[in-house]
């Protein structure tokens, strides 16, 4: 293997962020443990299926108290999951459920990698999950992972055997077995040695636990004690692993710190069993795994022992010795790994920060960076910097040299270097590379090898400072240093502080609809609203159209436009569709200066994540069905995030969010059906003393539909519904699971629509989740039963009751995907629904 390639390797390993400056003071005893931590060559892998399925406790325990290289693998980014926090699904909370394991990792000290696995939604079956995602490429990418991270063990989550969890678990379980087999076999995966060379770990444990099976024997386990208490951080572990799993907040995992003993429990499932209760039996996690390395491993000893931390510089002196040494050595995985660390320490007891920021959260191609690079020591530390070099896409396009060119810098003042580049007009917009081709039902498409696995993109922007650090009493004792920083926009918000955010390269213009799915009832004209966004520093003159199916009329065909730099106009089209497909995409184009834009814009921004910015295709789902209605006003109470309110107001419903303030039987009445959104009773702690008005409500004759909430958490309310009923566990995740009406002439099935077996083809994802059981027959009245493949028929989908003078909706059936997915089906019994009286 080359240099180059072994660096990609490094940094893979490492994980996305390679830069070395600091977006943080770092302090003595950090550095102390960053130290430690350079004696220490051990390496473990852990794998499990999906973000927050990791044991924070013990990749903390791992990569903090051991100073073990730990990463975890997570097979997909989460993407069928549900959102506790905002509307976002799939593959924008794929890209939320992403960062906030980044910010994880940030927090336990692990790495983060992925596979290109993606989350189809909940599965029953390893059988299932292994057809669903191409099961020899997600093979590949465990074995990428391995022979990139080099464990020297792995650990799974999950256990291989079916039937204690759901299949994407076991499967994950199922895969890390082969794959530690494989990865050190040539003839698998060949292609990947070009890069990589084979790997083979020394054993693979199952992190079994008490949680999954409290009266289970652990005799035979390797027991680990997770909750030690980490002198230099001052923090009990499981106090680290819990603000770890509080960083998925999207899945509402917010934990109480844990401090004191915690035993965590490793079964052995493949390669040498380990004797004495020791993980690492019969591994040398140190430098005497590499020959000739004794001299090394005095010189870190005395580094750690002879630590100041009152005057971290003059540990400079001692690291520079070290450095030399590891530069000797033969180019390898720990050699190349061990030189960064060293490095890192002598920019952290130099006290360096470095960091190059824009003015401007957005830039496109042709224009003109406004960057202001700083750089400033707080040691006493003879440090000059040379010069700066500007990158794009890795490519060097500027290289700054500095009038103070090996100048000492002066301790404590800042250096600051403001420079204008274009940007070229090759760079790529910032689009996940996951995202850029057309996923599969299973798969992300990703063809670069070198990008597979990796977490977020590499910086498409970033600078190069190159500075020399020299020991004080020898001159010549010196080490010429890269630092490498991705160029962020840097801002300050009044309520907030100071935020870095990434910096996007945006298309010059973007154009999104401002509905995601538009109804045509009886071919009748439609007004389209398009948002059109300028991101350029330039004025644009262009012409926008739409692509429709054929024989379609749009009034106008087109519309010209000019926009000044940054300004954003609202047009619009009416479309008249003809007789085409039921359901179609229309497609948003833009003519500028002979080249088709045809992106959108989409923000996902949250306090505890960095803001994502992505470009997906500017396009509009259409469904042409045939409302018909008899009530108007329809209030919706938001729950934890979707956009049905959106998919009401398309049905021609005048639809009014309601506000916990707003649920008093005086406001209540002027509404002829109230929607619960999805999750409504877990997120809003309220509703307990609200509860009572929305049954009076029904009491008085209203309609009330509840959809689905979860039994963990449980809901914050008791009676949910006006009789006794319980939430499961029970779903159906086959969405084209048979759906057999059972109550054929109940009005939910019968007016306005006549629901067949026909309305439920084309559903995405899942039939429905969580459903309810032990509720009371004589007071509830069922619809359908529904099962997956093998699985007993459940009637718990959807219940209905008439309470007084009104009428009651439990509903488990996913109408928060289907609708915005555009089926017809679910549109026409939701109508009905809504309808019931």
């Amino acid at each position: 293997m080359n240099i180059k390639i072994l660096l990609l390797i490094l940094c893979i390993a490492l994980g996305i962020d390679n830069t070395t400056a600091q977006k943080k003071t770092i302090s003595p005893n950090e550095i102390k443990q960053n130290m430690n931590k350079l004696a220490v060559l051990g390496s473990v892998l852990y794998i499990a299926a999906h973000p927050d399925d990791e044991n924070t406790r013990l990749i903390s325990h791992f990569a903090m108290q051991k100073n073990y290289e730990t990463t975890y693998l997570s097979l997909t980014r989460g993407d069928g999951g549900q959102n506790l926090i905002g509307n976002q699904t799939r593959e924008q909370l794929g890209i939320i459920r992403t960062q906030e394991l980044l910010m994880a990792r940030q927090t336990d000290g692990g790495k983060q990698l992925f596979s290109r696995a993606n989350d189809f939604g909940f599965s029953k079956t390893p059988q299932e999950t292994l057809q669903i995602w191409n099961k020899n490429q997600v093979l590949a990418d465990v074995v990428w992972a391995i022979r990139l991270t080099q464990p020297d063990v792995i650990v799974t989550r999950f256990s291989p055997i079916a039937g204690n969890t759901h299949g994407h678990h076991t499967a994950s379980a199922q895969l890390a077995i082969d794959a530690f087999r494989l990865a050190a076999d040539s003839s698998q995966f060949a292609d990947q040695l070009q890069y990589v060379g084979v790997w083979q770990a020394k054993r693979l444990v199952w992190n079994t636990s008490k949680f999954f099976f409290p009266d289970g024997d652990f005799t035979n386990c390797i027991t680990i004690d997770a909750g030690k208490y980490n002198q230099l951080m001052g923090q009990w572990n499981g106090e680290i692993a819990a603000k770890s799993r509080s960083q998925h907040r999207s899945q509402g995992f917010g934990s109480a710190l844990q401090r004191g003993s915690n035993l965590e429990y490793l079964q052995h499932l493949e390669g040498q069993q380990a004797q004495n209760n020791e993980l690492f039996d019969g591994i040398e996690a140190n430098w005497s795994r590499l020959p000739n390395t004794q001299k090394i491993v005095d010189l870190v000893s005395q580094l750690t022992t002879q630590f100041d931390v009152e005057n971290p510089s003059q540990s400079i002196a001692q690291l520079l010795k070290i450095r030399r040494e590891i530069l000797l050595m033969p180019k390898g995985f720990w050699s190349i790994k061990k030189l960064k660390e060293t490095e890192n320490l002598l920019l952290q007891c130099s006290g360096i920060f470095a960091e190059t920021t824009n003015d401007r959260p957005k830039i496109v191609a042709n224009d003109t960076l406004r960057l202001n690079s700083k750089i400033i020591k707080g040691q006493d530390t003879p440090v000059s910097i040379q010069k700066i070099d500007y990158l794009v896409n890795g490519k060097k396009i500027k290289t700054e040299m500095l009038p103070q060119a090996g100048i000492n810098l002066p301790v404590n003042t800042l250096q600051e270097i403001k420079k204008n580049i274009v940007l070229t007009d090759d760079a790529d917009i910032s689009q996940p590379y996951w995202l850029t081709k057309a996923q599969t039902e299973g798969m992300f498409v990703v063809d670069n090898q070198n990008l597979i696995g990796l977490p977020e993109n590499l910086p498409t922007l970033e600078t190069i400072f190159y500075v020399q650090i020299r020991d004080t009493q020898n001159p010549n004792m010196l080490a010429d240093i890269q630092i490498r920083t991705p160029i962020e926009h840097r801002y300050v918000e009044e309520k907030k502080g100071e935020i870095y955010e990434p910096l996007s390269i945006a298309p010059a213009l973007t154009v999104n609809f401002v509905d995601d799915i538009v109804l045509l009832p009886n071919n009748k004209p439609k007004n389209i609203s398009l948002s059109l966004q300028s991101h350029s520093q330039q004025a644009t003159k262009g012409k926008l159209t739409l692509s429709t199916p054929q024989n379609w009329i749009t009034e106008p065909q087109s519309i010209n436009f000019d926009l000044k730099s940054n300004e954003i106009k609202t047009l619009s089209f009416q479309i008249i569709p003809q007789n085409t497909p039921t359901k179609t995409t229309l497609t948003a184009n833009i003519e500028l200066n002979g080249q088709t834009l045809n992106r959108s814009l989409q923000t996902i921004a949250y306090e505890h994540i960095p803001t994502q910015t992505i470009y997906p295709i500017a396009q509009l789902k259409t469904l042409k069905i045939n409302t018909q209605r008899q009530k108007n006003k329809i209030g919706y109470i938001m729950g934890a995030g979707d956009n049905m309110p959106q998919c009401l107001q398309q049905m021609g419903y005048q639809v009014t969010l309601l506000k916990n303030e707003d649920l008093n039987p005086q406001n209540l009445k002027q509404y002829q059906t109230i929607v619960c959104g999805i999750r409504l009773y877990n997120v809003n702690a309220e509703l307990d003393n609200l509860q009572t008005n929305l049954l009076k409500y029904v009491e008085n004759g209203g309609n009330l539909i509840v959809q689905y909430n979860t039994n963990s958490p449980a809901p914050t309310v008791k009676n949910i519904a006006p009789y006794p009923l319980k939430i499961s566990r029970e779903r159906v995740t086959e969405q084209n699971a048979t759906m057999t009406i059972t109550n054929p002439k109940h009005p939910i099935l019968n007016t306005p629509n006549t629901i067949a077996t026909a309305d439920f083809e084309g559903w995405v994802q899942e039939r429905g989740l969580y459903f309810v059981s032990d509720f009371d027959k004589s007071k509830f009245e069922t619809l359908f039963t529904l099962n997956d493949t093998n699985q007993t028929p459940n009637e718990g989908s959807t219940v209905v009751c008439r309470y007084q003078k009104g009428t009651y909706i439990y509903t488990s059936l996913s109408f928060f995907r289907q609708l915005p997915a555009g089926v017809e089906g679910a549109y026409r019994l939701f109508a009905n629904m809504i309808e019931w009286k």
